[in-house]
């Protein structure tokens, strides 16, 4: 099993020499690696190597964080007829301290559901409380939308139940890979067709993973190839993967807000606030100026931290009368606490601002 897991380039070793091993040899977790605990799970079909590669690793943090080693090891000893592995492995789960979340509880709950073990995912959802989490309207959405309640009691979910559901995985796991999965799920076995808004979740937890390029821009992609019309939550993930992007990448944000305004998309404050934050980063300071007088104008106070470095730049190109007025008008905006918060970071500001 060291094998299997270690950075090494020696062959795999056999189930059987894996079952030898003494589970103290897998107790490194700096030389664990989800690319070789995946590929040991993927390339095994005994059921007992598939539990004992599991239970040896599902402590480490790479491990239990990542949803498709679970989905590998629950979905292979299902195909096996082993529910009594299955319960092993999930009960266990249970006592882990992330178990106090509500989005690992319902990731038990799915995993649970997706073996047919309906009986056991609607037991979690009983036993959320006693686990030290009340459930809410997501854990029980997430019961619907996975065929388990919806067999007892007859009701079938619909795109809103599911995109709850989708919601939770991505907060809890932030992995799009099996959030994809998820919606490939709902379109292939229960008929949903995931809308705008699943789609902006999947677009949200792209951002979350480090806004990978061609992830998101696949996503938009199949946005527009499913007839989807992007709404301001669209536009903003848009906006904002721009604004985190190092020049030459994607479009122009302004772009973005354009054609955003042109559809008659009203932006509100997270958009004027990525709009700062792009200009911002390429040094174009008198356009970050616009957005943050258009941005007060309408009530919206961008973030101190943009306001900041808006000002900072104003002064560094010779606009210190500028930079002045944007410090004026965030004052003029702002109430009780908030004032005092702004009055520290005015503190921060260039010394010939006061």
């Amino acid at each position: 099993m060291a094998a299997l897991l270690l950075r090494t380039s020696k062959p795999l070793i056999t189930p059987q020499t894996l079952l030898s091993r003494s589970l103290r040899t897998l107790t490194r977790p700096a030389e664990i690696t989800l690319r070789n605990v995946k590929s040991a799970l993927i390339s095994e079909s005994d059921p007992e190597t598939i539990f004992s590669i599991f239970q040896t690793c599902s402590d480490h943090p790479r491990v239990w964080r990542d949803q498709i080693v679970f989905d590998v090891a629950i979905a292979k000893l299902s195909r096996a007829n082993r529910s009594d592995l299955i319960e092993n492995i999930l009960e266990r789960q249970k006592s882990h301290p992330v178990a106090k979340t509500e989005g690992f509880l319902i990731r038990i709950m799915m995993l649970y559901s997706r073996a047919k073990m309906y009986d056991k995912a609607i037991l979690t959802f009983h036993q959320m409380s006693s686990l030290g989490r009340a459930p809410t309207g997501k854990a029980f959405c997430a019961l619907l939308s996975f065929e388990t309640m919806s067999l007892a009691i007859g009701i079938y979910p619909g795109i809103a139940a599911h995109n709850i559901a989708l919601q939770a995985l991505c907060k809890e796991d932030k992995s799009l890979e099996s959030a994809r999965a998820l919606i490939a799920k709902m379109e292939k076995e229960k008929k949903v067709i995931p809308n705008t808004t699943s789609y902006n979740i999947l677009l949200g937890c792209c951002l979350e993973n480090g806004g990978d390029h061609e992830k998101f821009g696949e996503l938009l992609e199949e946005m527009e190839r499913k007839g989807l019309t992007p709404n301001l939550v669209t536009y903003n993930h848009r906006i904002v993967k721009l604004s985190r992007s190092r020049g030459g990448v994607g479009a122009d944000a302004k772009k973005v807000f354009d054609e955003m305004k042109s559809r008659n998309i009203k932006p509100n404050a997270d958009s004027y606030a990525g709009l700062i934050r792009y200009c911002v980063r390429r040094k174009d300071y008198e356009n970050a100026l616009v957005f943050c007088e258009e941005s007060l104008e309408r009530r919206f106070v961008p973030p101190f931290t943009c306001v900041k470095d808006v000002v900072k730049g104003l002064v560094g190109i010779n606009k210190e009368d500028e930079a002045r007025k944007v410090v004026e008008k965030m004052k003029k905006q702002l109430r009780r606490s908030a004032v005092e918060s702004w009055t520290k970071v005015e503190g921060l500001l260039p010394l010939s601002l006061a």
